[in-house]
């Protein structure tokens, strides 16, 4: 579980650079791409798997809030 929770936290970092107005860099759709945990991109939304869906709830579930996730 930590190493999914690491994982959601780089994802979280890449979102949070991205202001919703401008769409997605080029440097951050390919970093998105060979993320495991990304499903597809584009220039304006990014969807997450299920695997990493489920990795988000696990953590959820087990006490912690989406900003420490």
């Amino acid at each position: 579980m930590e190493k999914e929770r690491d994982h959601l936290k780089s994802l979280h970092k890449v979102n949070i650079e991205k202001d919703a107005m401008r769409g997605y860099t080029a440097k951050e759709i390919d970093l998105s791409k060979a993320d495991p945990f990304t499903f597809k991109i584009t220039k304006d939304k990014l969807y997450f798997t299920i695997e990493c869906k489920e990795a988000f709830w696990t953590t959820y579930h087990v006490g912690m809030v989406p900003k420490e996730i």
